[in-house]
C-alpha cells in the first residue's frame, strides 16, 4: 500500500501484527507509539525491528501473540522536521 506519513505500532500490539506492518511497507524498523499520529516525542515508547523480531520468535524469546511492549528496544533517534539531516 501507499506508504504513510508515519510507519508505527502500538505496545499493546501484537509481535505477529508488528511483523506484518513491518514487511507491509518494506521498512525494517519502526517506532512504538502511545497514541496515534502525530507523535511528540514523549509519546514514543520504543522501537522494533524485523530482524529482532523474527529472530527473537526463531529462538523462542518471543511468540507472535506476545505484545510488542515485551519485545521493543530504546526509541530512534528524532530530529526535528526543520533540522538538517
Amino acid at each position: 500500500g501507499a506508504l504513510p506519513d508515519l510507519v508505527h505500532t502500538h505496545p499493546s500490539e501484537t509481535v505477529r501484527d508488528a511483523i506484518g506492518i513491518l514487511r507491509e511497507y518494506g521498512v525494517s524498523q519502526m517506532p512504538v507509539v502511545g497514541a496515534e499520529p502525530p507523535v511528540m516525542a514523549g509519546g514514543v515508547a520504543g522501537s522494533v525491528s524485523e530482524r529482532e523480531l523474527v529472530s527473537a520468535v526463531f529462538e523462542g524469546r518471543a511468540k507472535l501473540a506476545d505484545a510488542v511492549a515485551q519485545h521493543m528496544s530504546p526509541p530512534l533517534p528524532l530530529i526535528g522536521a526543520g533540522e538538517a539531516v
